[in-house]
């Protein structure tokens, strides 16, 4: 530790200073300014050897004025981190990042200069005071100076004594919300919260991001190598070191907390790269309302949800554990509440109205039997969520992500009436039940709860229920994955609410002789993407495009969409499915057919295909619109890798690739299709050879492709009828003149 002379300002190293210097020494905190002067420059000062004065130009004035307050006060030595401090060496920077906190408790008096407070400020605690709105207050580093000193002193611009830390502890706690008691070491630092600590933070800036996590090492009593380039991930490891320490969970108590009111139509957040969904927040500002929150005890929680929830099992010293970082993400031992769409997992701490905390969960699509894994918070829309269809703009509504909810009767009773929890209804210790946390019963067999009899023949009344939980490991990632954000969706903060296919799509269709036989015509060269899903000024929640190359009877479908299994159509993930149908008179594929798995865009259920031979048409059958999103998130085009899904075999395939186009308000996937397999490679023409045309017909006859839409353009339905009559020539003719004539994008 280097200390400075107060007598001739020069720089000394110590190794223990609390030993070495009898008196002590004095420490300055202070917000830095455009020009200090560095470690180097007051070296270079005293090179020549010779004594340095107060009266010396060369020295800046914060310096020398510190210097002769310390001395009035008879201290030979200082520190003052500007000039203390070898930034050069990052040794001496990681071990004076760690040791700071002690260094500034160790200090016999700390001098608190701030620069933009006036030595005629009389009354400190006046509104907006220039002392209340130093921006000393609002600094990162300054907030461990405050709390470390026994001694602290302020003083103003010109050096003028303002007060003491113990004397304005009252004004102070109205400042920065740091309790007086803790200021004046009435109250030790480890019985306040790991919330509240935090919160103190929350509202305070540092220059370098990584230094959010370092100026608090001190009030947690961490020591972690520092890593400046490591951005948020500071932030993190400092949870994690936290986590090792102490087992107050309220680390885990930051974001939002759902109000009963909002209890209406929930959509799970999905795993879109959110950071709201990781069990650790990002910075202190995630704290901003967890000053509140108080850890419990194991019994206290007992006590505490006692009447509200029943938990399987008989011991009560298995429900919690300390949490563990492994691969998987931070495993947590919880009593697990599940339900739909989300499931809450209680946190053994407590509001400031004593209700129980717990953190809002639903299962990753990652999850496996023997791996729990989950995320958490969900958001709640706006809107009008029983009306798929909406206006068109950039702005369809914000989504605010709610990651807490308190325990109490009115949430309950709320989740009950919902039913996205399932509870029971206590009845008498006369009947066989399992042992509860609670002590209340846990039924086996349900009975009517209004009709139960005792067996000393009184009837029992039982007017509530009570929540049903088990005792869970679960892993929460506390890192986001690859697979949870990748860049080409993260380019962009709004999110693509439309399709668009590419100015070069009909074209290439024409190579492979496709034809679309969608009433709403082929999309694609209008010169600039447009919305696929738009009609007029709505956007209407699906789209199904059929592709036909009429030689063969080949075709595939492509539908585009939102996911119909979201509560609301307007906040849902967009999706894109393949069908491909091959004909079943085909002898080299029969009955052949490809899906993309769990479709989720149908507007209704379909009928199965029919056996071969069948003239009827025939569909894929689709999934109930309601099945739970996880099952279809291999449709939703944030979750393909790297933007591309292939849908197929080696025969036939169809490749779907979305990319985050830049249109005017970026709210667009430009979705390019290509056709591959041995099958479509074949139906292109090859330079040179024979023509697709001309292969098909000296090839054996095929049964005709199902009839399209009578709106589309094309030969008539008698010239299909038999392949034996109808002229491939002509055909192809009209297939090339139809991908010309039908340009219009939808």
């Amino acid at each position: 530790m280097w200390l400075l002379s107060t007598d001739h300002l020069a720089l000394r190293s110590f190794t223990n200073p609390a030993a070495e210097l009898p008196e002590g020494y004095a420490i300055l905190s202070h917000v830095w300014q455009e020009r200090e002067q560095t470690f180097q420059d007051v070296q270079s000062l005293q090179s020549d050897g010779v004594a340095i004065s107060y009266d010396d130009p060369r020295i800046c004035p914060k310096l020398r004025e510190c210097a002769r307050i310390a001395k009035a006060h008879g201290f030979a030595w200082m520190w003052i981190d500007t000039c203390c401090i070898d930034k050069a060496s990052s040794a001496e920077l990681v071990e004076a990042i760690n040791s700071m906190f002690r260094w500034y408790a160790e200090a016999r008096t700390c001098f608190a200069y701030l620069y933009d407070v006036p030595d005629d400020q009389h009354e400190l605690d006046a509104p907006r005071s220039a002392f209340c709105s130093s921006k000393w207050f609002t600094r990162g580093w300054t907030l461990q100076k405050l709390i470390a000193p026994h001694d602290l002193v302020f003083m103003s611009a010109d050096w003028t004594y303002l007060g003491t830390k113990a004397s304005l502890a009252d004004l102070l706690e109205e400042i920065t919300g740091i309790e007086a008691e803790v200021l004046t070491f009435s109250k030790a630092l480890n019985e306040v919260s790991v919330s509240r600590r935090m919160s103190w933070a929350a509202t305070r800036q540092t220059k370098r991001v990584e230094d959010e996590a370092y100026s608090l090492m001190g009030l947690f009593g961490i020591t972690m190598p520092t890593i400046y380039g490591e951005g948020k991930d500071a932030f993190r490891r400092l949870q994690e070191e936290i986590m090792k320490r102490t087992p107050d969970l309220t680390l885990l108590a930051w974001g939002d907390v759902l109000p009963t009111h909002m209890l209406a139509s929930p959509r799970p957040v999905r795993p879109n790269g959110d950071h709201q969904s990781l069990i650790f927040a990002r910075s202190p500002a995630a704290f901003a309302d967890a000053a509140d929150f108080v850890p419990l005890s194991l019994a206290e929680l007992e006590s505490l949800v006692e009447d509200w929830v029943a938990v399987e099992g008989t011991s009560i010293t298995k429900i919690l554990r300390e949490p563990v970082v492994t691969s998987h993400g931070i495993r947590c031992r919880f009593i697990l509440i599940e339900g739909r769409p989300f499931s809450l997992a209680l946190l053994p701490c407590k509001n400031d109205v004593d209700h129980c905390l717990a953190l809002i969960v639903w299962r990753s699509p990652q999850s496996e039997p023997n791996l729990p894994q989950y995320l958490v918070g969900t958001s709640f829309s706006s809107g009008n969520q029983a009306n798929p269809v909406r206006p068109v703009g950039p702005a369809f509504e914000s989504s605010r992500v709610y990651r807490l909810v308190s325990i109490c009767p009115s949430t309950i009773n709320t989740l009950l009436d919902l039913g996205w929890v399932h509870g029971e209804t206590p009845t008498p210790s006369t009947a066989p039940y399992t042992q509860s946390l609670t002590g209340l019963p846990e039924w086996r067999n349900a009975t009517q709860p209004h009709d139960v009899e005792a067996e000393d023949g009184a009837d029992t009344m039982w007017d509530w229920e009570v929540l049903t939980g088990k005792i869970k490991s679960v892993y929460i990632p506390h890192i986001l994955r690859s697979s949870l954000s990748s860049h080409w969706t993260q380019h962009f903060w709004t999110k693509p609410q439309r399709f668009s296919f590419p100015v070069w799509f009909p074209s290439y269709l024409e190579r492979y002789h496709f034809e679309c036989t969608s009433p709403e015509e082929c999309p694609g060269s209008r010169g600039q993407p447009t919305s696929l899903l738009q009609v007029g000024q709505v956007l209407h929640p699906y789209r199904e495009y059929r592709f036909v190359h009429w030689p063969s009877g080949e075709s595939f479908i492509i539908r585009v969409g939102w996911c119909r299994s979201h509560h609301s159509s307007q906040s849902s993930p967009l999706v894109a499915t393949v069908e491909i149908i091959a004909p079943a008179a085909n002898p080299d594929c029969s009955s052949v057919k490809y899906t993309s798995p769990h479709s989720c865009v149908c507007t209704k259920p379909r009928g199965r295909r029919l056996p071969p031979g069948n003239s009827r048409s025939s569909s894929r059958p689709h999934r109930d619109l309601d099945e739970p999103a996880e099952a279809c998130l291999h449709n939703h085009v944030s979750r393909w890798k790297n933007g591309t899904t292939t849908i197929g075999d080696a025969k036939r395939a169809v490749q779907l690739t979305a990319t985050r186009w830049p249109t005017a308000d970026s709210d667009c996937y430009c979705l390019e299709v290509r056709v591959k397999g041995t099958v479509y490679a074949s139906f292109k023409e090859p330079r040179g050879g024979a023509t697709t045309n001309e292969r098909f017909a000296t090839s054996a006859p095929m049964t005709p492709a199902p009839s399209p839409s009578p709106t589309r353009s094309s030969p008539t339905s008698a010239s299909r009828s038999s392949p034996a009559t109808c002229k491939p020539a002509q055909r192809v003719s009209s297939v090339k003149r139809t991908s010309h004539t039908r340009s219009r994008s939808l």
